[in-house]
């Protein structure tokens, strides 16, 4: 019983972590795409859609990550959106993307 207890703690703990970890760097990573996407169109992003735009670059960049997760996690709340068409692409191949991250995750 405690091998069975042993190795359930040690899939757990090394399991969790490690998909921790890599949803943050994952984040991070749609999170800087997202910023270098706001960057194809000055005159109408998701940045001054959200009325972000003249924020401090900390509060940009967290409404990034968060929108990165909820693509990431196909939660889609609707506060942040894509402004125009080439934002839509993008955001449609990032779904697409993470759906297929996702799945790898959880298979390792």
């Amino acid at each position: 019983l405690n091998d069975i207890l042993s190795q359930i703690e040690k899939y757990f703990v090394g399991g969790i972590a490690k998909i921790a970890i890599s949803n943050i760097i994952f984040g991070h990573l749609m999170a800087s795409f997202l910023l270098a996407m706001s960057r194809l169109d000055l005159n109408y992003n998701w940045l001054i859609q959200a009325s972000i735009q003249n924020e401090p670059w900390y509060i940009i960049y967290i409404n990034a990550f968060y929108w990165g997760c909820t693509i990431m996690m196909t939660i889609g709340f609707g506060d942040i959106l894509p402004a125009n068409p080439g934002e839509k692409v993008v955001t449609g191949f990032f779904k697409c993307l993470a759906v297929l991250y996702l799945d790898t995750t959880f298979l390792l």
